[in-house]
């Protein structure tokens, strides 16, 4: 693997923040932070921010398809 084309500012950028994903889901920033705090989406903590990887994000919507 090349790490020299993967930097700590592209791996940022791809990640997304709370109201990122409440836009992704079409539900509101209140109810993404009420399943991150009950553990039911995946997420990364740094330091006090709550971030998503967008591939998580589609995982777990592919996960609750009926």
């Amino acid at each position: 693997m090349d790490r020299s084309r993967l930097t700590p500012h592209k791996v940022m950028d791809k990640l997304l923040d709370t109201s990122g994903v409440a836009e992704i889901l079409g539900v509101s920033t209140r109810t993404v932070k009420r399943l991150v705090a009950a553990r039911k989406l995946p997420h990364v903590r740094i330091g006090r921010m709550v971030r998503f990887l967008p591939a998580d994000v589609f995982r777990w919507v592919e996960a609750r398809k009926e």
